[in-house]
């Protein structure tokens, strides 16, 4: 089995087997293995790239699509692409608050090991950590 495979299941096993015996869960301290601080690093930065890039496209769009409207004179259009660029902020600020909505859910539901590396987690891809 894995290091990681073991983390994962340490909080799970929490030290006793089906048959009510000791399990051999390996106690991995306050730091996570390796491996699985790398994919929580990677997924770390995705959701910070997330958080960033998105709403700036988003708000970027529609205020693209608003000028455009502008420029063509039309009411009708305009008023349509007003919509649209609120609903795309609001869409925007709803991304951007993501990774504090996933932080405070593994917060709730993760074991402390998790949250250990959570917190510990860089959001940065160092690819020298998945060879």
């Amino acid at each position: 089995m894995s290091k990681v495979t073991m983390w994962l299941l340490a909080g799970a096993a929490k030290g006793t087997t089906a048959a009510g015996g000791k399990a051999n869960v390996v106690s991995l301290g306050a730091d996570c293995p390796d491996e699985m601080q790398a994919i929580v690093n990677i997924f770390k930065f995705a959701l910070t790239a997330i958080q960033w890039l998105v709403p700036i496209l988003l708000i970027l769009w529609g205020t693209i699509d608003l000028v455009k409207a502008v420029v063509a004179g039309k009411e009708e259009d305009i008023k349509k692409n007003q919509k649209a660029l609120i609903k795309r902020v609001i869409s925007a600020v709803i991304v951007f608050l993501l990774p504090l909505a996933v932080s405070i859910l593994m917060g709730l539901i993760g074991t402390e090991g998790w949250k250990t590396c959570w917190d510990g987690a860089e959001a940065k891809i160092d690819l020298n950590d998945l060879n």
